[in-house]
């Protein structure tokens, strides 16, 4: 009987260890994607964003996002590119430490009626750091919530370069997400990242691999 209780206790665990296990770092996601300006309005359209795992402590990721506006018979189209290495490490057996690093580069065309079409775009990058970890028992439920700051480097409106220099342009924001697991591959996400002046949500699906 002993013998039978410990393979069962030992089983358990296995189980156990195979759903809540370690947090994964390679995934695909693809959803809405809805951005808040103030002053200027609001834009949605869609959004990708992947990583993938190039070692136990190291991964690659990126986005991209489309998304448009109107207002008062102007047209925005909204273009985003973001390109980047994280680091990750456990703190515990349910909870990970997250730093990331990315490039980050926004493209924006503007139709004004009678006028025509403005195109400018803007690149910098953005250091970001905090937490992510298993919130439910059986690891079906994910979150995090990290700290960053983004450096505007350039930017140019018709092929002129705009003065970027003071910081006037800089924020620092935070990054807050989770996932629901249906099972260890499929999963429904939601993230928002919240800076002084603007604020950015994709809700969507993620295969995890």
């Amino acid at each position: 009987m002993k013998k039978q209780i410990v393979l069962a206790l030992a089983l358990a665990a296995a189980s156990f260890g195979a759903t809540a296990g370690d947090l994964g770092y390679s995934y695909v996601q693809g959803g809405y994607a809805r951005t808040h300006i103030d002053g200027l309005g609001n834009g949605d359209g869609f959004g990708l964003d992947g990583s993938v795992a190039v070692s136990k402590n190291v991964h690659i990721f990126g986005g991209y996002t489309m998304q448009s506006a109107s207002e008062d018979g102007i047209d925005v189209d909204l273009n985003s590119t973001r390109l980047g290495v994280g680091f990750n490490t456990a703190i515990n057996e349910r909870a990970d430490f997250v730093a990331r690093a990315a490039y980050e580069r926004a493209d924006v065309d503007v139709d004004v009626p009678d006028f025509g079409s403005i195109d400018g775009n803007a690149d910098g990058y953005s250091l970001e750091a905090g937490f992510r970890g298993q919130l439910s028992v059986d690891g079906d439920i994910e979150g995090w919530v990290l700290g960053g700051y983004a450096k505007l480097d350039s930017a140019e409106v018709e092929d002129i370069s705009l003065d970027t220099e003071g910081g006037d342009d800089d924020q620092f924001y935070g990054r807050a997400g989770m996932l629901f697991k249906f099972n260890p591959t499929w999963g429904v996400v939601a993230e928002g990242r919240f800076a002084q002046d603007t604020n950015e949500v994709l809700v969507g699906v993620r295969a995890s691999f």
